[in-house]
């Protein structure tokens, strides 16, 4: 019988909360009394940020706003930044470091039920996930030291650690050939680093839920899940996973493997088809209209600068995030993006969930090689 990787495989945050910035606290109210800006506000100490938020008269607002590189001057850190949320200004201030870990966020999510990914922490500390077949896709983007692939690799490690192969398979599709290797080997994982074998698979994906629509008609049922319940033969569900979209939208098969994306993202949730799209370069030519159009949930972490944040969340502030799992998150019900901190999963955790997976293959399937 396969047994899902056991809980010893992720590690866990022994004591919440972040590092504090020293006395930032010290330094914003330094500034404000400069100035002679009364408020009211209140601290909230948060796994990336140390949030200062504050309510102040309508006539300071702008005053308080054009401080910002005045309070980065005096926090000695120019990543501070200055937003607006619900009649407050928040002033964001980094944590020295931030304790968020693989365990934390998947012990929260059930096993053998929907499709949940655990997105993040918000800045209350409370655990965001969500489930990818109610997404029904997600498109990720995020400049180096962003944190980008290990939220993917967050992503896969929860898929395999609660759900099995006859539930989920997943394709992983990785240029680089170094980001998705270590699950190489694993029941139910198809590793691609072959571009134009990937191009190709997008198109048997096509053909593949053209198939399953087939399958669901015949046997009266409006999708998958509805077909699972009663089949004796179940459909898994398919999960694609690319790393880097841009290396598929840069040949002179674009338009085809566009076509190809968003006539799965219009039409493939029913059959149980979803897609994980990612990128470094967020720009226009490879995340089109067409594909943000029809991907309405997404991660956009740290970019290089304010196109690559409006390319993707139509709205400036990715720029200013801190890098290393800082994340604004857009989900299908709302256009307006949440802070969140992604959790930390180690290479070497990877490997444990990877081996747990391969050990379960070979064991089901004619022993050690």
């Amino acid at each position: 019988m396969y047994k899902l990787p056991e809980k010893k495989c992720l590690s866990r945050t022994v004591k919440r909360g972040g590092t504090r910035n020293g006395n930032a606290t010290e330094a914003v109210e330094r500034v404000l009394s400069a100035y002679g800006i009364s408020y009211n506000g209140k601290e909230i100490l948060a796994p990336t940020i140390q949030r200062v938020s504050l309510q102040v008269d309508f006539k300071s607002v702008k005053k308080v706003l054009g401080l910002e590189k005045v309070f980065q001057y005096e926090v000695g850190d120019n990543r501070v930044a200055l937003s607006m949320e619900g009649g407050r200004i928040n002033i964001d201030i980094p944590n020295r470091s931030s304790d968020v870990l693989a365990g934390d966020l998947i012990d929260t999510l059930p096993e053998h039920g929907n499709l949940l990914l655990p997105i993040g922490m918000d800045i209350a500390g409370n655990v965001v996930s969500y489930a990818l077949d109610k997404m029904p896709h997600m498109l990720v983007a995020g400049c180096t030291g962003s944190g980008k692939s290990v939220f993917l690799n967050m992503c896969i490690s929860a898929l395999l650690s609660k759900h099995t192969p006859d539930e989920v398979e997943l394709i992983l599709v990785d240029p680089k050939r170094v980001e998705f290797s270590v699950y190489d080997g694993c029941h139910g994982v198809q590793v691609i680093t072959d571009t134009d074998k990937a191009i190709d698979k997008l198109h048997l994906l096509n053909l593949e839920m053209q198939k399953r629509y087939n399958i669901l008609a015949k046997a009266g049922a409006r999708d998958i899940d509805e077909y699972n319940a009663k089949a004796k033969w179940q459909l898994p569900k398919i999960v694609l996973v690319v790393d880097e979209l841009s290396q598929l939208m840069s040949g002179k098969d674009k338009k085809t493997i566009e076509a190809d994306i968003v006539k799965i993202a219009q039409l493939s949730r029913a059959a149980g088809i979803h897609m994980i799209l990612a990128t470094q370069y967020p720009v226009a030519s490879v995340v089109t209209g067409l594909i943000k159009q029809n991907i309405p949930c997404k991660v956009c972490l740290q970019t290089t600068n304010q196109t690559g944040s409006v390319v993707m969340i139509g709205r400036k502030g990715a720029e200013k995030l801190m890098g290393k799992g800082d994340m604004l998150f857009v989900s299908p019900e709302t256009d307006e993006p949440v802070r969140l901190q992604g959790a930390y999963i180690s290479t070497q955790e990877c490997y444990n969930v990877a081996a747990m997976n391969t050990w379960n293959h070979r064991k089901l399937f004619g022993g050690w090689k």
